[in-house]
Order: structure tokens, then sequence, then C-alpha cells
């Protein structure tokens, strides 16, 4: 074979190599491409796992939520609860403002929803006069915890058609959480009649959340002397002394705060350690941290007002 022929040879030859590496290589990037997307969707993380990334950088919370937990510990032990994970009690409670209209019920009358039960009775209660205890009939409302979850509630009512009671005596029960089947009886006014139920809410908390409530005094909620003094925690439970009741009542008169953020707040937080920051509400999505203090708001703050916004949705 010539010169000129052994050229040409080796020239195709070349170009069949080149063609079949290029064949290769191009077969070859896309499985790459597809392996490096792969890897980088793993490395992505939700909207709110980076926020509380960031808000773990803003605010070395890691410490105070490792002591938080351990006092968990301590408090599923002293409360005979059902332990319950850091994880789940960040999860939102479920809410229900159930009385939008004021509500009108004869004695022997019930209503409910699915998860509470109202009943007007007239019953024999005791009122303490003078050192003497006088028992007459008086109004009341059985409310029972109808659901399969312990309840915080807030049950408001008044003698229909006389409004504020004038004499009134009182039943002891719990005046702040229902375990399931539980019932509370709620004195309205001395005398037979009819009872108006202004205001209903509900939210359902966990064991450990009921056992929290249950030893925080009704005046933190913005009840009244009488109903407080009628509260009893369960199992003897003392109920806490540090609570800034006056704050809360001024904060809830004010609107500056609602029922259900105190009750979601104190239903986390042991109200023997922690007191309710200005600005905290009720939570609506899991939350970032426990506990929640002034410096936590202060950083999930200064952490969102660093976020960028999120562009305009396309017509």
């Amino acid at each position: 074979m010539d010169v000129t022929l052994w050229f040409r040879a080796g020239s195709g030859l070349a170009l069949a190599l080149a063609v079949f590496v290029g064949w290769r290589g191009a077969d070859a990037r896309p499985a790459g491409s597809r392996a490096r997307v792969e890897a980088l969707r793993g490395r992505e993380v939700t909207a709110k796992e980076a926020q509380t990334q960031a808000l773990a950088r803003e605010l070395n919370f890691t410490k105070l939520e490792g002591f938080f937990v351990a006092e968990l510990e301590a408090d599923f032990q002293k409360l005979e609860v059902a332990p319950i994970s850091n994880v789940a009690l960040k999860e939102p409670h479920r809410f229900a403002d159930l009385v939008r209209e004021p509500l009108v019920l004869a004695p022997g009358r019930r209503w409910s929803s699915d998860a509470i039960e109202l009943q007007v009775l007239v019953e024999r209660v005791t009122v303490q006069r003078a050192g003497a205890a006088i028992g007459s009939a008086h109004r009341l409302v059985r409310i029972t915890n109808a659901g399969e979850r312990p309840l915080a509630y807030l049950l408001r009512a008044k003698a229909q058609p006389e409004g504020e009671c004038i004499a009134r005596g009182a039943r002891q029960h719990n005046a702040m959480a229902l375990l399931p089947g539980e019932s509370a009886d709620v004195v309205v006014c001395a005398n037979g009649g009819q009872v108006r139920v202004e205001e209903l809410k509900i939210l359902e908390v966990t064991p450990l959340g009921y056992a929290y409530l249950s030893k925080l005094s009704p005046l933190a909620v913005g009840h009244d002397a009488t109903t407080a003094a009628s509260h009893r925690a369960p199992k003897s439970w003392p109920l806490c002394m540090e609570t800034p009741v006056t704050r809360l009542t001024q904060a809830l008169r004010r609107g500056d705060l609602e029922w259900e953020d105190v009750a979601d707040f104190y239903a986390r937080h042991s109200c023997e350690r922690f007191q309710i920051p200005e600005g905290y509400r009720r939570a609506a999505a899991p939350l970032a941290a426990l506990p929640v203090t002034a410096e936590v708001l202060a950083a999930q703050a200064r952490v969102q007002a660093a976020a960028p916004s999120e562009p305009p949705a396309a017509p």
C-alpha cells in the first residue's frame, strides 16, 4: 500500500475514533448532570428548615433547648404524663372559636360540637355568706370534653336576661383544661333561668399541655376571682405563683393578647420556669425553637426581616 492509502486509512480510523469518543461523552454527560442535580436536590431545604438554620446562626439557642428538653423529662415523671418529643411539642394546636353570636340556652337544653358539649342545669350550690354556708338554686353550665384529646377551654356565660350576676356561688372544677370525657360545672348565677353563652373557645393540647395549663391561675387568662377561687388542678398540683397576672390581664383587656395566645404558650412552657414574652402569638405553624423567649422572638424577627421577599405571582 502506498503512502497515500496509508494516510487515508489512518485519517478514517482517527475520524471514527473521534466520533465514538464524542458519542460516549455525550451519553455520559446527561447521566453525570442528573447525578449532580440529584445531589443538589438532596441538599435543598424547606423554607421552614432554612429559617430554623438561620435562627440557629442568629441566636445560639442549642444549649438553652438542651436544658429545656432535660426539664421536660423531669416534668413527665413529676406530673405523671406520657412523654412527648420536643419536635412534637412544637406542632400547632388545633384552635376553634365556637360561638360567634351569643347562644341562649334554657335549663335542660344541650349544645354540642365535635369536641365540646354544653348543658344548662339548675342545681343547689353552696354560697359562703358572713361565715355561713347557704345552699340555694343556681343556674350552671356543665361543659364536657367530648373529643379524644385534652382541651384548654374558655367559657364566658351570663344570666339571661339579667346580665351581670349579683349573687353567685361556685363549684370546684378545673377552669383551665379538660381531659377527654371530663366535665366541669361552671356556676353562672343564683336562681333558675336561661343562660347566655357569650364566648366559647377551645384549644386541643397534649397531656403535658393539660398538666401545664392546670397549674396556671385562671386570672392569667382573664377569669374573675370567683372562678379563680373555685379552680382545682388535678392530683393536688400546686398553682404557679410567679405568673404576671396583672400584666396579662391588662394585655387581654387592651387586645394585645388573646386567650388562645396565652393558652398556646403555657401549653408548651411550664409556668414555674417561663413567662410569656411580649409579642407571642398562637402558633399557626410548627415553632422554630423551644423554649420561646423574648430573645428568640427578637431573633426570629431579624431573620424574617433579612429574608428575601418572594417574587409576585405570575398573572
